[in-house]
């Protein structure tokens, strides 16, 4: 034993030694316990991030109705032209609002409820 000692010195260096060994094999498994901690964590800082951005939901709300305006008011468009048999500028406005609306418009529909999507799932 005495040699042992000798080798590898006194006990708590062998304990030391073990710890960090089970601890590196630790950190190396993503258990699905760690994960659904690491979930929560990130679902409270967004919980606490809306509480402090809570005044500005008059903001997000005048967006939300801007952007959904402008896609309510193209889509009328584009369908009262292809009624009238303007297809060709039915087509463009379906095309405009396919490539530059509909993107926006669904972002900012998310983000205004994804709020109250959180909130719900919170409770």
């Amino acid at each position: 034993m005495g040699w042992i000692n000798t080798l590898l010195g006194s006990s708590d260096f062998v304990n030391k030694v073990t710890d960090a060994a089970i601890n590196t094999g630790d950190k190396l498994v993503y258990t699905d316990e760690e994960k659904t901690e690491a979930h929560k964590k990130v679902l409270d800082w967004y919980l606490e991030y809306l509480k402090v951005t809570n005044p500005q939901n008059i903001a997000r709300r005048l967006i939300a109705l801007s952007v959904t305006l402008l896609w309510c008011i193209f889509l009328i468009i584009a369908v009262t032209m292809e009624i009238l048999g303007f297809h060709s500028d039915s087509k463009f406005i379906f095309e405009t609002i396919k490539d530059n609306i509909n993107q926006p418009f669904s972002i900012v529909l998310a983000f205004y409820f994804a709020t109250h999507a959180l909130r719900a799932l919170k409770k």
